[in-house]
């Protein structure tokens, strides 16, 4: 009975990933809450260290099938300025993905030991919600698609993208913040920060699979890949449903949502259901 319960925990956290990993939530921020809720021992040995990595490459599959034909340079171009410069989008994209993956290469360890409490994940959700809050109302669109971003505001909403690996900022909900006070239309930001996460998750995840020692028993394999293909299901639907929904809708809601989260953990932290971190 344990067994199965602990293979529908690992669903719930494919889920949840699959989710978060693709709107402005924070995936490693709720990941990070899930885990001190249903694993308050801890993730079983093997499973802490490959988890994120085969999730993360995992749900990559369903950005690449939905927008690789639109951002690879021998897909099928939508319009005459993608046939004349192919490379143009990849290399902005390769660009802006540099200074989050040189930050995670150079801080992506001291940043998993010293901002994974429950305290700082909470903190992060609410500061960074009201800063996705602020953006979206003070939204001045100068770029109305992926062709039209210049060079300098993509490599800014890049740089704003290595604020992600802290849990609760959320990769996707910097850059967007980011790109809307750059002048990126909602639906041109949304569109961005998802093709941006392909080369930034790409390489953030086969570091950290080369950083892992871990050795998996069967039950433990078998939590990571039903986790990793729940992920991989969940994201389809998701990086479609939100790409389409900020075509006619602000991001409000999802601000709201990480507030209200980021809330409900500190009054968990203060009821003691969540430790902080912090001896509270």
């Amino acid at each position: 009975m344990s067994f199965l319960i602990d293979i529908l925990k690992s669903v719930l956290v494919g889920i949840v990933h699959g989710i978060a990993s693709w709107l402005p939530l924070s995936a490693s921020g709720h990941l990070n809450l899930m885990n001190q809720i249903l694993f308050p021992a801890g993730y079983p040995e093997g499973f802490a260290d490959l988890f994120l990595p085969v999730l993360n490459l995992c749900s990559l599959i369903a950005a690449v099938l939905l927008f690789g034909n639109r951002i690879l340079p021998f897909g099928k171009q939508g319009n005459r300025s993608r046939r004349v410069r192919p490379w143009r989008l990849p290399a902005i994209l390769i660009a802006a993905a540099l200074p989050s993956v040189l930050l995670q290469i150079l801080l992506g360890g001291i940043v998993s030991r010293w901002c994974s409490s429950a305290a700082v994940t909470a903190g992060c959700l609410i500061v960074f919600g009201l800063f996705l809050l602020a953006a979206d109302g003070a939204e001045e669109t100068k770029y109305n698609s992926l062709n039209a971003v210049p060079f300098v505001p993509a490599l800014l909403a890049g740089c704003a993208a290595g604020l992600g690996m802290i849990p609760g900022v959320s990769r996707i909900g910097a850059v967007m913040t980011a790109g809307m006070l750059l002048g990126f239309s909602r639906s041109t930001a949304a569109e961005f920060a998802v093709c941006l996460m392909i080369p930034v998750r790409l390489v953030t995840s086969i570091l950290m699979l080369a950083g892992a020692h871990s050795a998996l028993d069967f039950k433990t394999f078998l939590m990571l890949w039903a986790a990793a293909a729940a992920s991989l299901l969940i994201s389809f639907a998701v990086i479609r449903t939100f790409v389409q929904y900020c075509q006619d809708h602000d991001v409000r809601i999802f601000a709201v949502c990480r507030v209200l989260i980021g809330i409900a953990a500190i009054a968990m932290i203060i009821l003691r259901v969540l430790p902080s971190g912090f001896g509270v």
